[in-house]
Parts: C-alpha cells; sequence; structure tokens
C-alpha cells in the first residue's frame, strides 16, 4: 500500500483532490477493482475503460485516472487527469511494485520472425548455468512458481510488472520476454529496464494495426530507443532495420549474421555446415574463435536464431562452452517446426509461421532434405492484415508440390471470403479447398506417401481455434496425431 502522491512522483499528472490517499492496489478492468484500488481508465480494442469508470468506483476505487476528469461524478474519488492513461499505468505499475525489473537481468526480444525460437535458446542457456528463468511469450509465461499459458504474446503492463515482481521476489536472477509490436506500441514495456535487447529481423505483418511498414518499424525501434547506456543491444546486421538501429540506440551494441565480408564485420557470425532433417549443424564465429554447434531444431532459418541467443549469452558474463552447450540442450520449441513422429515413411512438421517470409524460410528449408513431395496445409487469420494472404498464397505456390488451403483462426470473417483472398496469389502448382481444418489436415496426410513432407502450417503450438467470438478446442499437432493413428 502507497500513497498517490509517492505512486505519481516523477510521472505527468495532475491530480484533483487528496493527494496523500493511500492506494491498496491497481487495475485497468473494473471487475479488478476492490475497495481502496486506483482504477486506470485505458483504452480496449472493443471497449473504452472510461466507460467502465461508475462500475469500478461502485467495486471500491477511491482514485481514478482518465484523459477526461469530468467523467468521475463522485466527489470523494480523486481523480487523476493523464494524457496517455496506459503510459501512466505502465509508470505507476512499477512504481507500486517497486521497479522488479531493476532486481533482474530482463532480456526483451523483439522482430517479426524468431522471437519464440530465440527466447527459448535464452533460457536454454541460462538453465545450463543452473538457474530456471522468468519467462513471457507466445507460448508461455512463468514467474517462478506457476506456469500459464500465453493469452497474449506480451501482457499488458500491469500483468507483466506483477509477473515480474514475483520472479524478483523468489531471487530469480533472469527473466526472458518475448516483446511484440503491440506491446511497443500500447506502452505495455514502457519504463521497463532491459538489460538486453535482441532484435531478430523485420518483415510484413501486423499491418491490420500499424497500417504500414514504417509505422510497424517504428514500433519496433521504440525498444531500442529506450535503452540505457549500460544495456546491450544484439541486432541482426542481415537485416537492414538491423543496421540501422546503432544509429537509434544508446546502448552497447553486439551485433550478429551471416556475412563476415560486410563492413563492418558482425560481432558473431555463423555457417551452416550441415542441414538434417532431426537438425542443424552450425560453426559460430567470433572473438577470434569459432564455436561448432550441433542444434536439435531443424531449419537454415535458425542459424539467426543461434546467433542471437549465443551473442546475448556470451555478452551477459555466460562462458561460450556454457552457450553451446544449453543451445544443443534444447530438444525442441513447441510448434516450430515440430516433428509429429509417424510409420509411414513420410515426415510431418507442424509450424507457426504465419508470414510470407516466414513461410518462405520453413518451406525452402524442408524442400533441402525432402526426396518426394512437399505437401502444405496453410490458410490465413481473420481480422487480421489483408493485404499479406495473397502474398502467402504465392509463396506455398511456388514451394510446394501440393497446397491444401484452408481455415486458420477465421474469427468473424467468412473462412471462403480469405481462402478467395489467398488463393488470387496462387498461379502456379496443384492446390485443394477445404475449409474445415481438421479434413484439410486429413486430405495433406492421406495423399502423402513415402519421401513426401508435410507441413502444417500458421497455428504451431495453438490449442484452439477461433471461429466467430468461440474458441474451439483444436491442436495440429494432436489433429495430425489423431488421423494418421485413423489412417494407419
Amino acid at each position: 500500500m502507497k500513497r498517490l502522491s509517492e505512486l505519481v512522483r516523477g510521472v505527468p499528472c495532475e491530480i484533483l483532490g487528496n493527494s496523500q490517499i493511500e492506494i491498496k492496489g491497481i487495475a485497468y478492468h473494473s471487475a479488478s477493482v476492490q475497495p481502496g484500488f486506483l482504477f486506470v481508465a485505458i483504452e480496449g480494442f472493443r471497449s473504452s475503460g472510461r466507460d467502465y469508470i461508475g462500475e469500478a468506483i461502485n467495486r471500491g476505487a477511491v482514485a481514478v485516472a482518465t484523459t477526461d476528469p469530468r467523467l468521475v461524478t463522485k466527489n470523494w474519488v480523486v481523480v487523476v487527469q493523464t494524457q496517455y492513461p496506459r503510459r501512466f499505468l505502465a509508470q505507476i505499475a512499477n512504481r507500486f511494485y517497486d521497479f522488479p525489473a531493476r532486481k533482474v537481468n530482463l532480456i526483451g526480444v523483439t522482430g517479426t520472425n524468431g522471437k519464440t525460437t530465440t527466447t527459448f535458446m535464452i533460457r536454454s542457456i541460462v538453465r545450463q548455468m543452473g538457474v530456471e528463468p522468468g519467462f513471457v511469450g507466445t507460448v508461455e509465461y512463468w514467474d517462478g512458481a506457476e506456469r500459464q499459458k500465453a493469452g497474449q504474446t506480451t501482457p499488458e503492463s500491469l500483468e507483466l510488472v506483477q509477473l515480474l515482481s514475483r520472479v524478483a521476489e523468489k531471487k530469480i536472477p533472469w527473466c526472458i520476454a518475448e516483446v511484440s509490436s503491440h506491446a511497443l506500441e500500447l506502452d505495455r514495456v514502457f519504463d521497463l529496464d532491459f538489460k538486453a535487447a535482441v532484435f531478430t529481423n523485420l518483415s510484413q505483418d501486423h499491418l491490420d494495426f500499424h497500417k504500414t511498414m514504417e509505422a510497424y518499424r517504428e514500433a519496433k525501434l521504440k525498444l531500442f530507443t529506450s535503452l540505457a547506456p549500460t544495456a546491450i543491444a544484439v541486432v541482426n546486421y542481415d537485416d537492414r532495420v538491423g543496421q540501422d538501429i546503432p544509429n537509434w540506440t544508446r546502448a552497447r551494441v553486439v551485433s550478429y549474421g551471416t556475412r563476415p565480408d560486410m563492413e563492418p564485420c558482425p560481432d558473431f557470425w555463423g555457417e551452416v555446415t550441415g542441414s538434417r532433417p532431426d537438425g542443424l549443424d552450425c560453426v559460430v564465429h567470433g572473438k577470434d574463435r569459432a564455436w561448432p554447434v550441433r542444434l536439435k531444431l531443424v531449419g537454415r532459418h535458425n542459424l539467426l536464431n543461434l546467433l542471437a541467443a549465443f551473442a546475448t549469452g556470451v555478452e551477459l558474463g555466460c562462458a561460450p562452452e556454457a552457450v553451446v552447450a544449453g543451445l544443443e540442450a534444447l530438444e525442441v520449441v513447441p510448434g516450430r517446426l515440430e516433428p509429429i513422429p509417424n510409420t509411414r515413411g513420410f515426415r510431418v512438421f507442424v509450424d507457426y509461421a504465419h508470414t510470407p517470409e516466414a513461410l518462405r524460410r520453413l518451406l525452402a528449408t524442408v524442400r533441402e532434405w525432402t526426396t518426394g513431395r512437399l505437401i502444405v496445409v496453410f490458410g490465413c487469420g481473420g481480422d487480421r492484415d489483408r493485404t499479406k494472404r495473397p502474398l502467402m498464397g504465392q509463396v506455398v505456390a511456388e514451394h510446394a508440390d501440393l497446397a491444401v488451403v484452408t481455415s486458420d483462426n477465421p474469427r468473424s470473417e467468412e473462412p471462403g471470403v480469405i481462402i478467395a483472398e489467398i488463393v488470387k496469389g496462387m498461379t502456379t502448382g496443384e492446390r485443394l479447398i477445404e475449409p474445415d481444418r481438421r479434413a484439410a489436415i486429413r486430405l495433406a496426410l492421406k495423399r502423402a506417401q513415402s519421401g513426401d513432407t508435410v507441413v502444417v502450417a500458421g497455428k504451431g503450438h495453438e490449442e484452439s481455434q477461433t471461429v466467430g467470438s468461440e474458441q474451439r478446442p483444436f491442436d495440429d499437432r494432436r489433429v495430425c496425431q489423431e488421423v494418421l493413428a485413423e489412417l494407419a
């Protein structure tokens, strides 16, 4: 419990009322308000917190933060006027929980593709040092005591600070977090002290939210413009945006890439020496040394993820040999080229790829060691960036021998409309249309023969399918296993 005046010290706002009132907790959902709480009225995607101020007060809020003081009609409630409620929420949460990010080594990973794999690699490296780090990402959250399925890649600032507080209370020295562009644009990580920030790459995604690639790029850069001079920025020099990050950050820049001939040469660079259906052989160069790494993860695209994790681990003080051991210990990243075993002589993989560039890398990798046909099951999400749909169709048409176009998470859109937009980009190749995702997977697996590879792309680790407003149980991995058992 803290006085309101303590919480707002240094935070741009105006208090209308008793600044010495004691605050017992913070909430931005009215249903979470308890007596003595401060309610912060933020804007949501479907509703505004300003519409729930009355309910929050009825539940016991003693203070309300809002852009418009006129919305608070009870004269005994303290009003905090703020121009940026989301930013205010992040700052107040940090102060209420005593800046927990300063008590752990917080590592943030951002970029279009590779965030999840890179965070899993860094976590495996930290585990090699005998520590189970805090974790925030697309697959799960972990606070040192409880593992939760992730609702979104990066939670709202209040939940994120609360998680960091629990990690700090348990004396866990590390926390690794995926940082989405939505989180950066919506100030979910505002005012957090990152020890290191990693940039993977930038390609088209989320234009339904950001509208333009420039706005998307600027959102990603926010993570690096906010870094302190004592922090580390680990950036991909194979990517043009990565090359530009040194101009946007005060942090010490550590670069990685695959081109030792570029100027300046990346601090860490790597090469693939062998690509296998069950892994990847690489060599990492840096600091006048070379380290061979034998990954259990599949795909050439994982070289850059490996380099990002390697550079982060070494620059934060881990012995290179321990970093290599951590990387080699990682068995699988859920839903990222995750193999589905079978006895029918063909290979089956489930992958999260849902952008044109991620699909291109994925299919190019799989094609390397596929002796038969490459069969791809995929779709596109509803209520999301429509411009990438024909681009994804084009990528699959160019790389696959057989495409089975189906539903992803259609949400409020008609699946047939989404599929029609995908098919516009598919001017070559054989394709089948099956809106029912389970039936589409069955079609692909039934067509597969010895030597073929079947890739089910788009949903990866997800365990449900969003149809309308309904969350229906659906896990590509489980469905593949069930269909394979039926076909046996």
